[in-house]
C-alpha cells in the first residue's frame, strides 16, 4: 500500500506542479516576449538546447544509480546507501567539470552554430557563457541528492520545493523584465533559481537521510558494483546520446538553415509541447521508483496487469492531448503573441505526429529500467538519431520546418515503437508483439478519428475576444475528454481507475465529513 501511496503522492505533486509552473512559466514568457523579442527568444531556444546537448556527458549515470539505491533502501541498509551516494556525488561533480571544459571548447564555434541574421549585435558570447554557468552548476552544487528522493518514491518533497522557488523566482523575473528590460539579469535569475533548488532540496535530504553522512570513513562502492554501473552507464549513454540527438538537435539544425529567427517561432510551440511532455512525466516519472521496487516481488502476472492499466492511461491522454494540440495551438498562439508566430498546419501536423510516436514509449520505458535492463540493444538509439538528424537535413531542405518534424518522428519511430517495445514485451512482460501493436493501432484510428472531429467543429468558431478562445477551449477539450470516456466506458482498466478515483473521493469525503 506504500508504494499505491507514494505513487499517488507523487503523481498529485507533479500535475499540481505543472499546472501551476505552467501558469507562471507563460506569464514570465509572455513578458520575455513583449519585453525582449523574437530575436532573443530564438538566442534562449538555440542555447537551451545546445546545453542540453552538452549534457548528455551525464550518459545516464543518475538512471543507474537510482537502480541501485532501490535495495538498499528497500532493506534499510544504512551503510549501503551512504556507499551508492557518495559515488553519486564524486561522479556527478566530474561530469560538472566535463561540461564545464566542452562548453568552454565550444566557444569558438559559436560563429558557425548562430545565424547572424537579425542578431541585433548581441553578445552571444556572454550570453552562452551565462547559459553554460546554469548547466555546469546543476551538477556540480547538491543536484545528485535528488536522486535519493527518486529512488525512494518521495521525489513529491522535492517537486513541492521547486514549485515555491520557481513561483518566487518567476515573479522576480517579471518584475526584473518589465523595470530593466534586461536579458543577463533575467538569466542570472535563473541560475539562481537553480541554486537555491539545489541547496534546499540537499538539506532536506540530509534530514530524511542522515545515514549518507554517517559512514564517512567506509570504503568506496566494490569494485564489482562499480563496474555494472559503468557497464550500466555505457549502454544508456548511448541512449542519452540518442535523446539529445532527437531532442536538442531540432533547433541547431533550423538555425543553421533556416535562421535564428525561425528558432525562436518553433520555440513556441516546443515551449507549449514540454508541457505536454511535463503532463506525462508528472505521470509516468513518479512511478519509475515504484516500478523498480515491483520489479524485487511482484509476479510476472501482476507486472502485466499493472502495465496494461498504465499502458491504458498512457495511450487515453494520448489520443486526447494529440487532438487537443493540433486544433488549438495555432489559434492560442495566434492570440497569444500574433499571427507572425505561427507555423503553417502541415507544420503543426508533423509536430502532433512527433509528440504522438514519442510519448508512446512512456510505459515501455519505465518497466524497462524499472527492471534493469540497460544494455539491452544499446547501439539503436544511436542509429535513430543518426536517422533523425539526416532525414530532418533532408527534409528541411524540400518541405521546409515541418521536415525537421517529420525527421525526429522517424528516429522516435525506430527507437520508440520498435526496439523498446521489444526489449520491454521479451524480457520483462514476455508477452507477444501483436499485443502492443494492435492496442497502438487501435490508438492511432481513434486519435486520427478525434482530430478530424476535432477540427472540423473548430471551424464553426470565429476568435475575435479572449471570451471566444476559452469557449473554443472549453469546447474542444470537453469534446475530446467525454468522447474518450464515452468510447472506453466498457473497457475494464477504464472502469478500474473510475473505482480509484471514487475510492479517493469517498475517503477524503469521509474524513471531511467526520
Amino acid at each position: 500500500m506504500s508504494r499505491v501511496k507514494n505513487s499517488f503522492y507523487n503523481i498529485l505533486a507533479g500535475i499540481a506542479g505543472t499546472i501551476l509552473s505552467s501558469i507562471l512559466a507563460f506569464m514570465v514568457r509572455t513578458i520575455f516576449i513583449r519585453v525582449l523579442g523574437e530575436t532573443y527568444l530564438g538566442f534562449n531556444g538555440l542555447y537551451t538546447n545546445i546545453l542540453t546537448v552538452l549534457s548528455l556527458a551525464e550518459l545516464g549515470v543518475g538512471s543507474s544509480i537510482a537502480y541501485m539505491m532501490y535495495k538498499p533502501l528497500a532493506e534499510k541498509n544504512e551503510e549501503k546507501l551512504a556507499q551508492v551516494v557518495q559515488f553519486y556525488r564524486k561522479i556527478y561533480r566530474v561530469i560538472g567539470v566535463v561540461i564545464l571544459v566542452l562548453g568552454l571548447c565550444l566557444v569558438p564555434f559559436l560563429p558557425l552554430i548562430v545565424n547572424f541574421e537579425n542578431t541585433e549585435n548581441l553578445n552571444y558570447i556572454a550570453l552562452y557563457l551565462l547559459y553554460l554557468a546554469d548547466t555546469v552548476s546543476t551538477y556540480l552544487f547538491f543536484a545528485y541528492k535528488r536522486g535519493v528522493l527518486v529512488a525512494d518514491q518521495k521525489v513529491y518533497i522535492s517537486n513541492i520545493f521547486d514549485l515555491i522557488i520557481t513561483t518566487i523566482l518567476s515573479i522576480l523575473q517579471i518584475i526584473t523584465l518589465l523595470i530593466f528590460r534586461n536579458f543577463y539579469i533575467y538569466i542570472i535569475l535563473k541560475i539562481a533559481k537553480n541554486l537555491i533548488l539545489n541547496l534546499v532540496t540537499s538539506l532536506k535530504v540530509d534530514r530524511m537521510y542522515p545515514s549518507i553522512h554517517k559512514f564517512q570513513e567506509i570504503p568506496s562502492l566494490p569494485k564489482s558494483e562499480r563496474q555494472l554501473v559503468w557497464k550500466n552507464v555505457y549502454a544508456t549513454s548511448i541512449r542519452q546520446i540518442f535523446n539529445e540527438l532527437m531532442n536538442s538537435t531540432d533547433s541547431i539544425v533550423i538555425s543553421v538553415i533556416l535562421g535564428i529567427v525561425m528558432v525562436g517561432k518553433y520555440s513556441n510551440y516546443a515551449y507549449i509541447l514540454s508541457f505536454v511532455y511535463i503532463f506525462f512525466g508528472g505521470i509516468f516519472n513518479p512511478i519509475q521508483a515504484s516500478i523498480g521496487n515491483l520489479s524485487l516481488s511482484a509476479s510476472l502476472d501482476k507486472k502485466n496487469e499493472i502495465f496494461n492499466r498504465l499502458r491504458f492511461v498512457n495511450f487515453f491522454f494520448l489520443s486526447f492531448c494529440s487532438s487537443c494540440f493540433l486544433v488549438l495551438v495555432n489559434p492560442f498562439i495566434n492570440f497569444w503573441i500574433g499571427g507572425t508566430y505561427t507555423l503553417s498546419f502541415s507544420g503543426v501536423i508533423a509536430i502532433v505526429g512527433m509528440l504522438f510516436v514519442r510519448q508512446t514509449a512512456n510505459c515501455t520505458a519505465i518497466f524497462r529500467l524499472g527492471e534493469g535492463y540497460f544494455r539491452d540493444y544499446h547501439f539503436s538509439p544511436l542509429i535513430a538519431g543518426v536517422l533523425n538528424l539526416v532525414a530532418s537535413v533532408i527534409l528541411v531542405n524540400n518541405i521546409g520546418i515541418a521536415g525537421v518534424f517529420v525527421g525526429t518522428m522517424i528516429g522516435f519511430g525506430f527507437q520508440f515503437v520498435i526496439v523498446d517495445t521489444i526489449v520491454t514485451y521479451k524480457k520483462v512482460l514476455r508477452r507477444p508483439l501483436s499485443e502492443f501493436y494492435l492496442k497502438w493501432l487501435q490508438t492511432i484510428v481513434l486519435t486520427v478519428c478525434l482530430c478530424t472531429a476535432s477540427y472540423y467543429l473548430s471551424q464553426l468558431f470565429i476568435i475575435r475576444r479572449i471570451y471566444d478562445l476559452i469557449f473554443l477551449f472549453i469546447v474542444i477539450i470537453g469534446f475530446n475528454f467525454f468522447a474518450l470516456c464515452i468510447i472506453y466506458w466498457r473497457n475494464n482498466d477504464f472502469q478500474y481507475f473510475i473505482q480509484l478515483v471514487k475510492k479517493f473521493i469517498k475517503k477524503f469525503g469521509g474524513k471531511k465529513h467526520d
